[in-house]
């Protein structure tokens, strides 16, 4: 049996659905198992579903992507609201929170070993909405942002974005809503260094540079692309 959720599930989903706003009449469907990709084809090709993929509705994706760091932004909220309250919450410090043997299989595998290469990156004269352009082509939601000399000079990322008005989008530049100060990560420092600056910092995503051209963009770390080093090793 298929398990769906609508909100924060107890257990991890085959399929979420949920609104699909601002279109009228559809709703957003993440599939996140085999089990579900199956179901869901074999409902679409019965004809018991229209569907519409999320990159024809620009707007739609928006609306998705704002929603989850909404739910993102509440869970924090809520966690700050238990600690006030003296309640104990398990610690976001990642040493303590992971288990010894993932520890220490982060400690021992390299970031160049499961960083990107070949990053995507945007220039600081684009456009918001051609960044949002971006995002729906290429599936990412934070990007370096790189000069003509291929140096980078900022992060930017859907948080950035958003908080652009929907009617300035084709005016206001990257470079005035990318982060200029920098938390990086370089190729020799193990994937747990980056997984913790990744959680002090509260960000998804590190730019990798060469130690001794810190300007050198050499290629990004994600904290899926960890996860995915993570399940390789254990």
């Amino acid at each position: 049996k298929c398990r769906t959720c609508m909100d924060f599930p107890s257990e991890p989903a085959d399929i979420s659905v949920g609104g699909g706003g601002p279109l009228q009449g559809w709703s957003a469907v993440i599939i996140r198992t085999e089990k579900g990709e199956e179901f869901f084809k074999n409902a679409v090709e019965a004809g018991s579903l229209k569907i519409k993929k999320i990159d024809e509705a620009k707007d739609a994706f928006a609306h998705l992507i704002s929603m989850s760091l909404g739910k993102k932004r509440i869970a924090r909220m809520e966690v700050r609201r238990l600690r006030a309250q003296g309640l104990y919450v398990p610690p976001s410090d990642v040493k303590l929170a992971l288990p010894l043997h993932e520890v220490s299989v982060l400690s021992e595998v390299k970031v160049e070993d499961v960083m990107t290469r070949k990053v995507v990156t945007v220039k600081p004269q684009m456009t918001v909405s051609q960044l949002l352009d971006t995002m729906i082509k290429h599936h990412h939601m934070g990007y370096p942002v790189t000069d003509e000399e291929g140096n980078i000079v900022g992060m930017v990322t859907f948080e950035d974005l958003r908080r652009v008005p929907k009617e300035e989008r084709r005016d206001v530049k990257v470079e005035w809503i990318a982060k200029k100060r920098l938390i990086v990560t370089y190729p020799k420092e193990s994937v747990l260094e980056a997984l913790e600056k990744m959680e002090s910092h509260d960000v998804g995503r590190l730019p990798v540079v060469d130690p001794e051209n810190p300007k050198k963009l050499v290629g990004v770390i994600t904290r899926s692309d960890i996860l995915h080093a993570l399940s390789r090793h254990i």
